[in-house]
């Protein structure tokens, strides 16, 4: 997150403003993460701009927007060291855009700075991600001892899901009828459904049976041993019993994670020959760049499946 701390904006109508756009998250849905997340974008930069002595947004212009850039890519990053990640720039001015496109759409400004303003994803190299093979995959299952421990890998791996997917899942947004799990809330406030393949329905549907014969006030799909809603430690400490319980020396070399799982799902549908774009529909990607990021495959392939296209 690009906000340092203590940032105080003096500029009434800009308060007013990143207010206003903070509800306007909050109304169309958004997690009270990316709300949040989206209301200190708004509110450093324009710290900033109220800095550079400008008062009102509608004199915001693009060479604004490009010092901002620049002061971002210069600010030191006081939790790990070094500069701010690309990613982490890139994330703040798609909150920008957001913010701007807003404006404009409520007749608050006469040009939008971002017409005039490029910026585009950071071209980071690629780092080594961990991905489990198919076989690896199918140890972990054969060390589950209970339907839950089996709806976890169905739902990280059979359903590609995230880990806030996975805890924001309500039994609800599961049709056992039809073979689809809807996600409401994925990342974006961006919804998906996603088909369920026959086993991971059969294990979803095998703990659930479990789960309702047990008293529990909650919608929740999956609940821990407090009877409360599954959280993403719930899930990665399970994951690293499963790989103890193995005694596989491969597999308690890699560091294995819900998102591994997820990496992994990615991996072997593209292996298995599906196209990049139903992978990312899979996935809930907005970008294909994205999906191709998130599977371990060489350069070479990605581009062969974009050109088949």
């Amino acid at each position: 997150m690009p906000r340092q701390r203590n940032i105080v904006v003096l500029n009434e109508s800009y308060q007013k403003e990143i207010e206003k756009f903070y509800q306007t998250l909050t109304v169309l849905g958004y997690v009270a993460n990316s709300c949040r997340y989206g209301q200190c974008c708004v509110e450093d930069f324009l710290h900033f701009i109220e800095g550079q002595g400008i008062k009102s947004i509608n004199e915001i212009k693009g060479i604004h927007l490009t010092d901002y850039q620049k002061y971002l890519q210069l600010r030191p990053n006081k939790r790990k060291g070094g500069t701010l990640n690309p990613k982490t720039i890139h994330h703040c001015f798609r909150n920008l855009r957001n913010f701007f496109d807003y404006q404009q759409r409520e007749g608050k400004i006469v040009a939008n700075p971002f017409d005039s303003f490029m910026y585009r994803y950071p071209d980071i190299p690629d780092r080594e991600r961990t991905v489990l093979t198919q076989e690896e995959i199918q140890i972990l299952y054969r060390y589950t001892q209970s339907a839950q421990e089996e709806a976890v890998l169905a739902l990280a791996y059979g359903c590609g899901l995230r880990a806030g997917e996975i805890e924001r899942l309500n039994i609800e947004d599961i049709n056992f009828k039809e073979h689809i799990l809807i996600v409401k809330q994925g990342k974006g406030n961006k919804r998906r459904v996603v088909p369920l393949a026959g086993k991971v329905s059969q294990q979803l549907e095998r703990y659930l049976d479990e789960r309702l014969q047990e008293p529990a006030n909650s919608r929740a799909f999956l609940l821990n041993f407090k009877k409360r809603r599954y959280r993403e430690h719930n899930g990665n400490y399970l994951l690293r019993q499963l790989v103890a319980r193995s005694r596989n020396s491969e597999l308690q070399q890699k560091e294995v994670s819900l998102h591994v799982l997820r990496h992994s799902i990615a991996t072997h549908l593209i292996e298995q020959g599906l196209a990049l774009e139903k992978v990312r529909d899979f996935l809930g990607h907005y970008h294909i760049e994205t999906t191709a990021i998130y599977t371990h495959i060489s350069q070479q392939q990605i581009n062969q499946l974009i050109r088949n296209e």
